[in-house]
């Protein structure tokens, strides 16, 4: 079961357009004159978080740790790093810092749909299902893609069966077979 969830997380990380931070972060410049320190065109915190994701393909969840806290500690608001230190938190068993680690990016940034689905994984670890089916409905208000929608709408249901909810869970799951054929 975690292999596939393993795999399904890098399949929407790659989906999700992850790994492209130079399109995540804000093209304005700092508010002071002095520009960041730049190595290879990068910010000191894009490199670390560059570094945090090639360690964390790898399963070098500790080291990717490392980095991801050098990106954030560099730029206390880039999203991004809370986002993928909160999945490899996830990919730990430490749901309770993978979801501090959420609600962090979400609070920067409360359209990043990739910080509510990873939250809601969280969430089905530890039998919190009403929360999981929340953010599973926050992140298929803001998943463009259909096939990601397919993806919230089955793990949506997972937590309806979790709760006992069989007619949610079936309109969810037909939804989400919908969503495949189109």
């Amino acid at each position: 079961m975690k292999i596939l969830l393993s795999l399904t997380l890098i399949f929407v990380f790659a989906a999700a357009g992850f790994g492209q931070v130079e399109s995540k972060l804000p093209t304005e410049k700092p508010p002071s004159s002095i520009e960041p320190a730049k190595i290879n065109g990068k910010t000191e915190s894009e490199n670390f978080y560059k570094c945090g994701m090639k360690l964390s393909m790898q399963n070098e969840y500790d080291l990717a740790i490392i980095e991801f806290t050098k990106a954030i500690e560099s730029d206390s608001e880039f999203a991004e790093a809370y986002i993928r230190r909160g999945a490899v938190y996830y990919f730990k068993n430490d749901n309770k810092r993978a979801v501090s680690d959420f609600n962090r990016a979400i609070e920067l940034n409360p359209k990043l749909m990739i910080a509510y689905a990873y939250r809601a994984f969280s969430f089905l670890n530890e039998k919190d299902y009403p929360s999981a089916v929340n953010d599973y409905t926050k992140a298929i208000e803001l998943t463009s893609k259909k096939d990601q929608s397919a993806l919230w709408y089955d793990k949506r249901a997972d937590a309806y069966d979790a709760m006992n909810q069989k007619e949610s869970a079936s309109a969810d799951r037909r939804k989400a077979e919908e969503l495949r054929k189109n």
